[in-house]
């Protein structure tokens, strides 16, 4: 950048003052992974696109920070929906503190609103955590569907931005 100056003295000459060069900012389409966003029965909600929502729950125990709830074999007899809205696209984790009674599996359901389905099944390891790992192509609010086919219990979960 260059910045003409008319700097008093005789015969009026004319000096050129150089500022230095600033660097560039540098852009990137992936910042560096955020906080973990945490949600719980006890803080279901953050804002109108990161919050809980709880389909038929069998009981909400606030007390104890837990949802229980029956065997499914379909979300809509008993399942977590957590809405949320990533703030990058990218590599995600979503990380459930869960407890379950008998032998069955977690399924996570991503719907895309156009009447698909995206099912993943997983068997929690260790038994109290149902971790699932799924990539965004953008960073649109989106909600994700949890049940199980045993008895089990919600209790929080955590979503990350892995990169």
């Amino acid at each position: 950048m260059t910045f003409s100056l008319l700097v008093p003295c005789v015969g009026a000459a004319r000096a050129q003052v150089t500022a230095p060069k600033r660097p560039e900012p540098v852009v990137t389409n992936n910042p560096a992974p955020g906080p973990p966003v945490a949600l719980s029965v006890r803080k279901p909600f953050i804002d109108a696109e990161t919050y809980l929502h709880f389909i038929a729950p069998r009981a909400v125990r606030f007390n104890t920070g837990s949802a229980e709830f029956n065997a499914t074999e379909f979300w809509q007899d008993g399942s977590v929906w957590v809405f949320f809205k990533p703030d990058a696209p990218g590599k995600h984790q979503l990380d459930c503190e869960v407890e379950k009674s008998g032998a069955g599996d977690f399924t996570l359901t991503v719907p895309d609103w156009a009447g698909k389905v995206a099912p993943a099944p997983v068997k929690p390891v260790p038994p109290t955590r149902a971790v699932f790992t799924f990539e965004l192509a953008d960073a649109k609010a989106r909600a994700f569907i949890l049940h199980a086919n045993a008895r089990w219990t919600f209790k929080g979960c955590e979503v990350t931005r892995l990169k």
